[in-house]
Order: structure tokens, then sequence, then C-alpha cells
């Protein structure tokens, strides 16, 4: 028998890495879905945020413990008690409706939320430098900060982000059955 007779050899090896490459797969799929569906939560809490209220030129408006008005910008973004905030911007909201600047959530959302403004049919860049997405903060804040924009016009682009994580919903829902 010659060694290089396939019909002889066992390949159960070769079956055991597309196993593991197709499970691998389904995991990576199973947490992006969880990602996005957190994602979309996010944006639904931003646009309960900016329905109490609105902001230009400030992230954050809230009152403190003792009633007074207090706002702060991106620097106080992390000292801002997110549960009494009273009004934001479009930035402030998604970083208050991910639950804090620290949140894996505020980057997808920022995401979403940059690629609806741009209006990008392809699909997004979940995984962005922190650059990056600094400069997408910056935009989405230059964007929200303009003398014409309304509130109208900010909770129509989180609408429009919220569209853009269901259409990436369905899409790896569609990858996900076909490794099932």
């Amino acid at each position: 028998m010659s060694l290089l007779d396939r019909s002889r050899i066992d390949l159960p090896l070769a079956r055991d890495r597309r196993e593991r490459r197709r499970l691998g797969g389904i995991d990576r799929l199973s947490a992006q879905r969880a990602l996005l569906v957190r994602t979309t939560d996010a944006l639904q809490v931003a646009d309960g945020v900016l329905a109490g209220g609105w902001l230009q030129d400030r992230w954050f408006a809230w009152r403190d413990a003792d009633g007074r008005s207090c706002v702060a910008g991106s620097a106080g973004a992390h000292t801002v008690p997110l549960d009494a905030v009273t009004a934001a911007c479009l930035v402030g909201a998604l970083v208050a409706g991910s639950g804090g600047a620290a949140s894996p959530v505020l980057r997808s959302s920022v995401e979403a939320t940059w690629h609806a403004l741009h209006r990008s049919t392809g699909p997004v860049d979940w995984v962005r430098s922190p650059s990056v997405t600094e400069l997408h903060v910056r935009e989405l804040t230059a964007w929200n900060d303009r003398p014409d924009r309304e509130a109208g016009q900010v909770r129509g682009l989180l609408a429009d982000a919220r569209a853009v994580v269901d259409a990436e919903l369905t899409r790896s829902a569609e990858r996900l059955a076909a490794l099932t």
C-alpha cells in the first residue's frame, strides 16, 4: 500500500478542524448578535433621553441632589449621574443609553449612528479603532450642534441607526442559519 493512497487514510482530524471552525463561527455570530440586541436597546433608551430634552453645545443636563440644574460637556461624561439626566445631545444620549462612557455598547451605538448619518449601504465596521471612533463622536457632536439642527432630526437619526442595527441582525441571522 502506498502512502499516497488517499482511500486508505482516515480523515477525522480534518473533519474535527472543520467542525471547530463551524462552531467558532457560530460562537462569533452569536456574540455579535447579542451585542447588536444590546445596541438596539441602547438606541431605544437614547431616544427616550432625547424625548425628555435635547441639548446643543453640551452633552448632558441634570438636576443634582439639591435640585440645582447642572450641565456638562464631553469632559464630564464620566461624572454625570446618568439616572438623573434631564436632557442630552445626540452623543450624550448615546452615552446614557449605553450605560456610560466605558460601556462596550457605546462604540457599536456610535458606529450605527455614524453609519446612518452617512447613509452607508454596506455592512457596518463594528470594530473600529478607538481613534476612529473618537473622530466619529466628534463628527456626530458637530452634526448635533449645527445651528439649524432640530430635535426631531436627531431623533430621526436614532431611528435610522436602529434600522441599521436591525438590518445587521437580519444579515447575521442568515449567516447563522447557513452554519447550523
